[in-house]
Formats: C-alpha cells, sequence, structure tokens
C-alpha cells in the first residue's frame, strides 16, 4: 500500500481504508455500514466516517439510504468493468485535447514523468509503479485544461486503483506500459491526437486486461472471467 502524506485529511485516510475493505471483501454487497461501528473500527470520530461515506458514495461503492444510512452496493467484475471502460473514454477524450495544446517546451516534463514509470517498473513494485503511472498521466491530462473531466477521472480512478494495489501487476505488463509512454511522449510531441488516442485506447485495454487475469488468479468468486471474455470476444 502506498504511504499516506502526513497532512492527509482524516476522511480520505478513512474512505481509502474503507475502499479497500470493499475490495478485500470484508464488507459484502447489501451490508449497513453503521456509523459508530466503522468509527471504532477505524479508530477515529463519526464525522470523518460520515465524510468517508459520501465519497464512496460518489464513486458508487456505497449507498446512502434514507433511515438506513449506507449500504455496499454489489462490487463485481461487471461494475469494475463498466468503471474502467467509463474512465477509458474519458482518458481518451483528455489526451486527444491535450495533444492539441501541448507544446515543445512540454515534451521534456512528459519524458521524464515517463522515465520515472520505467525505474518503478524495473523494480517491480506494485505502489510506487502505480504512483508513478497516476503521475504520467496526469502530467498529461492537465494540457487537456477539462476540469470537469479531470476531476471525475481523479475520484473515480480510486476504484480500479484499489483492486491494483491488491493484486499488483504482471511484470510483462509493466514493461509493455512503459514502451507505450513512451509511444503517447512521441505522439504528443508531433500533436498527433488520432494516434496519441489510439495508443491510450490500447494502452488502458492492456491494463484493465492485466488488472482482470491478476484478479481471477485470486479465486475471487466476484471476478470470474465474464467481463474478460466480452472484452476479447
Amino acid at each position: 500500500m502506498s504511504k499516506v502524506a502526513p497532512n492527509t485529511p482524516t476522511y480520505i485516510r478513512i474512505s481509502d481504508l474503507i475502499r479497500k475493505d470493499i475490495f478485500a471483501g470484508a464488507f459484502v454487497a447489501g451490508q449497513r455500514l453503521k456509523v459508530l461501528e466503522l468509527a471504532n473500527r477505524y479508530a477515529t470520530s463519526q464525522m470523518p466516517i460520515r465524510e468517508a461515506l459520501h465519497i464512496l458514495q460518489g464513486e458508487g461503492l456505497v449507498q446512502v439510504l434514507p433511515n438506513r444510512g449506507a449500504v455496499v452496493q454489489a462490487i463485481d467484475e461487471k461494475f469494475l468493468s463498466d468503471h474502467y471502460d467509463m474512465l477509458k473514454a474519458l482518458e481518451m477524450l483528455l489526451v486527444r485535447q491535450a495533444a492539441e495544446a501541448v507544446t515543445p517546451e512540454a515534451i521534456p516534463l512528459l519524458r521524464g514523468e515517463a522515465d520515472r514509470f520505467r525505474k518503478a517498473a524495473d523494480k517491480g513494485e506494485t505502489a510506487p509503479c502505480l504512483q508513478a503511472d497516476k503521475r504520467f498521466h496526469r502530467a498529461i491530462n492537465r494540457f487537456s485544461k477539462n476540469d470537469l473531466a479531470l476531476s471525475f477521472v481523479e475520484r473515480q480512478s480510486k476504484v480500479p486503483d484499489a483492486q491494483r494495489l491488491r493484486v499488483g501487476y504482471s511484470g510483462d505488463r509493466l514493461q509493455q506500459a512503459a514502451a507505450e509512454h513512451d509511444q503517447l511522449v512521441q505522439a504528443l510531441s508531433r500533436n498527433d491526437g488520432e494516434e496519441a488516442t489510439r495508443i491510450m485506447d490500447a494502452h488502458l485495454t492492456g491494463a484493465k486486461h492485466d488488472l482482470f487475469e491478476r484478479l481471477a488468479e485470486t479465486h475471487d468468486v466476484r471476478f470470474g472471467g465474464s467481463a474478460r471474455r466480452r472484452q476479447t470476444s
């Protein structure tokens, strides 16, 4: 698990912990999440719990019902697959917009982030690789200046990120991702939005496929292979 920054608000830290526990199966679909019990579980007061539950509601992980409080949603393969596809569509939009706006002066910054990921990939540790990958994509996406899409991607990417931290990457996937990052930088240096979008599509499709392969290896019954078959059919 990645380290938590010292200045991270308590409700953000708690939302990370609850999200992790939902994906690990500590909470099951339909289960009520009682504020007092969660406060005891995570050794905090009730206010950060309520704020954390609102974050998770926005991600679709819990539903807050009148007179019932928060209830865990069904977190299964279709949920994660649909979530990933939404994010991919937005990332493809953002990289196309970024390709139109990126300047030659910005390319060394993007190359630097790509190199940072490659160094992390060579070591193969999941959390540093995920962190470096997010830095690379953020660096690209900011050139789009699409604040609404940026906010959505930042918020909703926490769902697949939690699963990635749980199951890791395959070694082949990390090296392939590093190569695709280099290809993205090359396309952006030419302001080639069409090529950048094509590479991003292949990049995120490969990441999704690898994630579901890793999930299948855990024998978690929630992730049994149907989404992966739909993806490759």
